[in-house]
């Protein structure tokens, strides 16, 4: 990801967080560390991961990076998305 877009990422960031955090928002510090952990991947393939569990996801509590890193990583060797 690009410093550009940082708006996109935390609109999906709050996205998440409407569905598996009651809709209480990030802090600061941990939009940062998200953005810092994910920024090796496209603002798509956040999108992409971020869409799958939305859809998909079932567990209780906010996603951690890893869950978001194994959706793309899982997207890019199966091909689903």
């Amino acid at each position: 990801m690009q410093k550009n877009d940082t708006k996109e990422f935390i609109d999906l960031l709050i996205n998440l967080s409407e569905i598996f955090n009651n809709g209480n928002p990030l802090s600061e510090k941990a939009v940062e560390i998200y953005f810092f952990i994910l920024n090796e991947f496209s603002i798509k393939d956040v999108e992409n991961a971020v869409n799958f569990l939305l859809r998909n996801r079932t567990m209780h509590g906010f996603p951690k990076p890893a869950e978001i890193i194994q959706s793309i990583e899982d997207s890019k060797n199966d091909g689903y998305r």
